[in-house]
Parts: structure tokens; C-alpha cells; sequence
């Protein structure tokens, strides 16, 4: 399942893992679609301070 997951994130979608009593009971992918403006927006917050974990 980790070697599915990552190659659908190295394509470009995000997975959502969703689960309780820290067990994963179903993963959502979603299909980013990177916006016109997106390196603009990122620009400002990162000079707003922003930063991002991954």
C-alpha cells in the first residue's frame, strides 16, 4: 500500500488519510491542479512569514 501511495503522490495527487484509534481506515486522493496564480500567492505568504512542514 506505501509503495501505491507514494507513486500517486509523485504524480501529483494528495492523499487523505482518514482513520480513529490511530488505524488508517481509508485513504482519498485528490488531483491538485496547480492555479495560474499559485507562485504569487506562495510568495506572499512566504513573505508573510509562512512557512510550510513538507
Amino acid at each position: 500500500m506505501s509503495e501505491r501511495l507514494e507513486n500517486l503522490e509523485n504524480s501529483g495527487h494528495t492523499a487523505v488519510c482518514v482513520g480513529w484509534k490511530k488505524k488508517v481506515k481509508g485513504i482519498l486522493f485528490l488531483d491538485d491542479q496547480l492555479l495560474s496564480d499559485a507562485p504569487a500567492t506562495v510568495n506572499e505568504l512566504k513573505h508573510l512569514g509562512f512557512e510550510h512542514c513538507c
